[in-house]
């Protein structure tokens, strides 16, 4: 199970920003062109306990499910857009493996 910052979070943005104006542009024009888009938090807008490689990302559904698909063994339970706390996406991801045959009668 995971939490992502998913499609709303664009309109979450305008009214409660993440992360400074100049740095969310990058992340958004990532994630236009990618599908993903990360930025690093600058250090007054992080934590004194996180030294580096903190910060933000925002993540397309088709572009989260594209990565579960390339994990070997597993399936996709549940892709659930404004899910937790009707902010960030969820999706659940597990046991068995989508392809594993039904057990034999």
């Amino acid at each position: 199970m995971a939490t992502l910052h998913g499609r709303w979070s664009e309109s979450v943005h305008k009214v409660a920003p993440y992360i400074a104006e100049d740095r969310w542009r990058g992340i958004v024009d990532q994630y236009n062109s990618h599908g993903y888009g990360y930025g690093d938090y600058r250090r007054e807008e992080s934590h004194e306990f996180i030294p580096e490689g903190y910060g933000i990302s925002l993540v397309k559904p088709h572009k989260a499910i594209e990565i579960v698909e390339s994990i070997p063994g597993v399936r996709l339970f549940l892709y659930g857009e404004r899910a937790w706390a009707d902010h960030q996406d969820v999706v659940a991801v597990g046991l068995p493996a989508f392809d594993q045959p039904w057990p034999r009668q």
